[in-house]
């Protein structure tokens, strides 16, 4: 998997934008992340780059091992725990039709 993008999403906006997001892949859209453009939000003007691929679904369970309860969205970097385990679930802001919901350009 490749480990740095040709875009970088606003971290900021992206980190507050996935906190409370639940749901299911391809059933539930994600919430759109702002793309930096020429390295500033243009939502609120920060700098801090987020990798796509860094964002990960993560498969939530109650207190069985069954099938998940929902799927949550985290930010997950090279080397830290779940780096290895959580892109199997998908990126959604570099595949399929979640990419950004049409907010890049």
């Amino acid at each position: 998997m490749c480990c740095y993008s040709l875009w970088m999403l606003c971290e900021p906006c992206g980190r507050a934008s996935i906190s409370g997001w639940r749901g299911w892949p391809d059933k539930d859209p994600v919430p759109p992340i702002p793309e930096l453009r020429y390295g500033h939000c243009p939502v609120c003007g920060g700098v801090a780059e987020l990798d796509p691929a860094h964002v990960m679904f993560v498969n939530v369970h109650g207190s069985s091992l069954g099938l998940p309860k929902y799927f949550a969205l985290c930010v997950v970097r090279p080397g830290e725990s779940g780096w290895d385990f959580y892109p199997k679930w998908g990126l959604p802001y570099v595949t399929g039709p979640h990419r950004n919901d049409g907010v890049h350009e």
